[in-house]
């Protein structure tokens, strides 16, 4: 039956359920428990982590980025 308790855990993890809540959901004693036990993550949170970080730091790199010779490239064929 762990591995029903761990399914849970894990999404509602997914769906940015706060620690705490999950904590007292499946009865870890302390947070710290809860925390070790699904520090690991799901391909999912880290994706969202990603594309959070991408959506905050794109803007503010753009200034930075180099051309990209492939995409110059391809506008000059669509444009044929």
């Amino acid at each position: 039956m762990d591995f029903l308790r761990h399914t849970y855990a894990t999404m509602m993890l997914e769906m940015d359920v706060h620690l705490t809540t999950i904590q007292k959901h499946v009865g870890h004693s302390s947070i710290r428990v809860t925390s070790d036990i699904y520090s690991h993550l799901s391909n999912r949170i880290q994706d969202t982590a990603g594309a959070a970080m991408d959506s905050v730091l794109a803007p503010r790199l753009a200034p930075y980025a180099k051309p990209d010779p492939d995409a110059s490239t391809a506008r000059s064929r669509d444009a044929q």
